[in-house]
C-alpha cells in the first residue's frame, strides 16, 4: 500500500504527487489529471462525473473474495485495464495490465491479484475524493 501512496493523487482537478523524493524511475498515478481534462474536454463535465461515478460503482464490486476461476479474474482484468485506462486511474490500469497476463501466462495470480485490490481500493478513495465524498 506505501507504494501506492507515494503515486500522485487527484485533488480537484490538479495532481499532487506524494512522492518524499523525486526520482527518475515514474509510478503511475492513481488518478492521471491531464487525461480527466482531455476527456472532460471530449465528453463534457457532466457526462464525465456520470462516468467516474459508475466507475466508483463498479470498482466496490471488483476483484470479490477467493475461489473464482482464474480465467474469470482475468477476464475482469482486461475490463479494467481499459476502463481504468480510458479515465486515468493509471496504477489501477498497470496492476489489470499485470494480473491479465500473468493468467494468460498461467502463472500465479496472488500477487498481482492482492496489488490489483490495492489499486482498485487507493483508487476508489482517490476519486471519492475528488468528488468531494
Amino acid at each position: 500500500m506505501e507504494d501506492l501512496l507515494k503515486r500522485g493523487i487527484l485533488h480537484g482537478r490538479k495532481a499532487i504527487s506524494n512522492s518524499r523524493k523525486p526520482g527518475p524511475v515514474s509510478t503511475p498515478e492513481l488518478v492521471n489529471a491531464s487525461t480527466i481534462d482531455e476527456l472532460a474536454d471530449v465528453i463534457g463535465m457532466e457526462r464525465l462525473e456520470k462516468l467516474i461515478d459508475r466507475f466508483i460503482a463498479s470498482l466496490a464490486e471488483a476483484f470479490p473474495g477467493e475461489g473464482r476461476a482464474a480465467a474469470e479474474v482475468g477476464r475482469e482484468a482486461h475490463t479494467f485495464v481499459s476502463m481504468a485506462g480510458m479515465l486515468g486511474c493509471d496504477a489501477l490500469s498497470e496492476a489489470c495490465r499485470t494480473l491479465e497476463h500473468r493468467v494468460k501466462r498461467g502463472e500465479d495470480i496472488a500477487a498481482p491479484l492482492g496489488e490489483a485490490r490495492r489499486a482498485r481500493d487507493a483508487t476508489h478513495d482517490a476519486l471519492v475524493r475528488r468528488r468531494g465524498g
